[in-house]
């Protein structure tokens, strides 16, 4: 729901780790919530509100298109040796449907742990990513906006004219 708000915690992985608690405390921060970084009552039912209200999970009919590939049988960790390469394709179905969907493969098959994603018509749980344009104006705002690159916290922030929050990662 956060990456949905515009407040991107990175890769979905499950867990509490130290860039949900900056991606949770900017948006309570924006939404003027106590910036605890805890998922506490207010900010869900805020989240909630701003993330078009609805459910952090939806059902996903994986298509032709996403069996299809083509795949490579393996990315090597090299930066140099991936630089060399035509394109940096993904390894499997698997792999390119959490890139899709902006989660960690491991917490997509244990979300899925009957699925093959493999074949053209299986239904899986994926993350409900794509719900809102996170830089779209909300009422009241102005197109403006400032762009906030800060090292401290290593987020990048977009800003409408009146100071209001449009986009955090």
């Amino acid at each position: 729901m956060l990456d949905r708000a515009g407040f991107s915690p990175g890769e979905i992985d499950g867990r509490r780790g130290r860039n949900f608690v900056r991606a949770l405390t900017a948006f309570q921060r924006t939404h003027s919530l106590q910036s605890s970084g805890e998922l506490d009552d207010a900010t869900w039912s805020v989240l909630s509100g701003r993330a078009g209200g609805q459910q952090p999970l939806i059902s996903y009919e994986i298509t032709p298109e996403d069996v299809a590939g083509p795949f490579v049988d393996a990315i090597p960790a090299d930066l140099m040796k991936q630089a060399e390469l035509d394109a940096l394709g993904y390894t499997s179905p698997l792999e390119m449907l959490a890139e899709k969907f902006h989660v960690n493969p491991r917490l997509l098959e244990q979300t899925n742990r009957d699925a093959t994603f493999r074949r053209a018509g299986e239904r899986i749980l994926v993350p409900n990513i794509a719900a809102i344009d996170p830089l779209a104006p909300l009422p009241g705002s102005r197109l403006d906006a400032r762009i906030v690159v800060a090292r401290s916290t290593s987020a990048l922030t977009v800003e409408d004219a009146s100071g209001y929050l449009l986009f955090h990662a």
